[in-house]
């Protein structure tokens, strides 16, 4: 975010400019789509979900589930559901949300198009 406003506005002199707005990067998880509605999701929800000065992976009930582990790591169907979530959240656009879930719902009625047909060249 920080880069491209600069690279957008032509101001490439200004990125070791002191006085700019510093870059932050914060490691949310890892998310990997495995295929046939499966997908391995590596969450950090101390990066997620913010309370105040503690960390969520500090309290009781998050110990009492998860004992000393502060990723929650998500596979199969449920990490894929987290995965379509957190890539539907992040399109730009309505548009963009409008034709990703219809793609969707078109392969789960219909199937995965052919190679051929999805290319617009008949065979």
């Amino acid at each position: 975010k920080y880069l491209g406003r600069m690279f957008r506005l032509g101001s490439e002199d200004r990125i070791a400019d002191p006085a700019a707005e510093a870059f932050a990067y914060t490691h949310q998880g890892t998310m990997a789509y495995i295929g046939q509605g499966e997908a391995a999701a590596e969450l950090d929800p101390n990066a997620i979900i913010k309370l105040g000065r503690s960390s969520i992976t500090d309290h009781l009930w998050w110990r009492s589930l998860y004992g000393e582990e502060d990723h929650l790591r998500v596979m199969g169907f449920a990490g894929f559901t987290i995965w379509r979530s957190v890539y539907f959240s992040r399109l730009f656009s309505t548009r963009n949300r409008w034709s990703v879930a219809s793609d969707w719902m078109r392969t789960a009625m219909f199937g995965r198009p052919a190679a051929s047909s999805a290319q617009g060249t008949a065979a």
